[in-house]
């Protein structure tokens, strides 16, 4: 993701000033790194796909809950 393709909602253009550089430089596996404040949601399991709906919503596909998610 770069700056000029941030979703709109609760994401601020200053939380993506440390991804100038477009990659998240994370320490370990589970670390939210320079990305921590773009999390749009945890605990979803596997997941398979998500889309933005042309309301602007994202909708995520969990393949280990059996459900989607939407996310306003």
């Amino acid at each position: 993701m770069n700056s000029s393709s941030i979703p709109a909602g609760n994401t601020s253009r200053s939380a993506t000033q440390k991804l100038k550089d477009g990659v998240d430089n994370n320490d370990y596996k589970f670390d939210e790194g320079q990305s921590g404040s773009l999390v749009a949601g945890k605990n979803f399991g596997i997941v398979t796909n998500i889309v933005t709906g042309p309301d602007g919503s994202l909708f995520v596909t969990s393949l280990t809950r059996g459900a989607v998610y939407m996310i306003r």
